[in-house]
């Protein structure tokens, strides 16, 4: 059994490993060649590296411990998650193609459609842990509540490709709803849960998570009221910036925690990029109050700030951290 468990690993890195080799290539270019702006980028790049990341890391903590019996109860969940760590890539390089026609033309959407399916594999990966798991286990709720926030990621982000606009949102927002919840939605609550899972402090954790499993539909939610309710609005992106304010101080506490120590630099390195993009999520979501605001903090000037913050300073480096600690911890059992 164990054996089996270890060679299915490998070809999860495998998976992992041409995900990132190819979205390395692959999302430069496709700007280069199709004239892309950088919140498609950033779109490409939590489907192209973030989720097949996010992926390997719980099909290895996952699967370890229905090995060692700890959690047998997700084996037959884990069937989900092999199937979209298999079939990530070929489905996130169709993503990319359709990119080459107009959002709206019968090839964009045809293109898109693996993706949406990934997604909802994840999502039901997801769905299943709650299933046989519950709620009480706070820590494992928000890694499935991450794997089912993805479903809503993937759902706008094909909305953008068919040139839907629900409630006659602008094409930026249905654009940007889909980014958002590849990186708050997906990387943000398993990552809270990792962190919980090896501290093991729910004295605090609970908290934490709560408020990270309820920002990320509140935020939804602020985006749906918009214009017409800009104190919803406020409040739920000020909500989220807290969530995410405490998720970055236990990414400080981690680093005491972990092992490796290129780990804990990478660990360091995105708790201070997470308080940085989740200031400006704090005084973005205030806007609707400030003149000032409105004027000096932009859309325009979010994306190349707070979308990098969270894409390359926080979700990249602290997913990374995860892989260099348990590839340590692998190495220490087999001596």
């Amino acid at each position: 059994m164990i054996k089996m468990i270890q060679e299915h690993l490998g070809e999860s890195k495998r998976c992992c490993a041409y995900s990132l080799v190819s979205g390395t290539l692959m999302i430069p270019l496709t700007m280069i060649l199709t004239g892309h702006s950088l919140e498609w980028g950033i779109l490409w790049f939590g489907a192209f590296i973030i989720v097949p990341i996010g992926l390997y890391i719980l099909g290895q903590s996952d699967e370890v411990a229905v090995a060692a019996n700890s959690l047998n109860i997700l084996k037959e969940p884990g069937t989900y998650l092999n199937w979209a760590t298999h079939c990530h890539t070929p489905a996130a390089l169709c993503l990319m193609l359709a990119a080459i026609w107009p959002p709206g033309s019968a090839l964009s959407i045809v293109f898109a459609l693996p993706y949406l399916g990934l997604c909802g594999a994840i999502a039901l990966y997801g769905l299943l842990r709650v299933w046989k798991m519950g709620i009480k286990d706070v820590p494992e709720f928000s890694i499935s509540a991450g794997c089912m926030f993805i479903a809503v990621g993937g759902g706008w982000t094909f909305l953008r490709y068919a040139d839907i606009r629900p409630m006659h949102f602008d094409n930026m927002i249905v654009l940007l709803t889909g980014v958002h919840f590849h990186y708050a939605g997906f990387a943000l609550p398993i990552l809270a849960g990792l962190g919980a899972r090896l501290l093991k402090r729910p004295d605090r954790h609970n908290v934490l998570i709560g408020m990270v499993v309820l920002g990320i539909p509140a935020v939804a939610v602020g985006i749906t009221a918009g214009k017409s309710a800009p104190t919803v609005e406020a409040f739920a992106a000020v909500f989220m910036a807290l969530s995410g304010t405490l998720v970055a101080i236990q990414q400080f506490h981690l680093v005491k925690a972990l092992n490796n120590s290129y780990a804990r630099i990478l660990t360091l390195t995105s708790g201070c990029f997470l308080i940085l993009g989740m200031a400006l999520a704090f005084l973005y979501g205030l806007r609707s109050f400030s003149p000032m605001l409105q004027m000096k903090l932009p859309i325009s000037l979010m994306i190349p700030t707070h979308g990098l913050f969270n894409s390359l300073g926080f979700a990249m480096p602290a997913l990374l951290a995860w892989i260099l600690e348990m590839e340590d911890d692998s190495h220490s059992k087999d001596q």
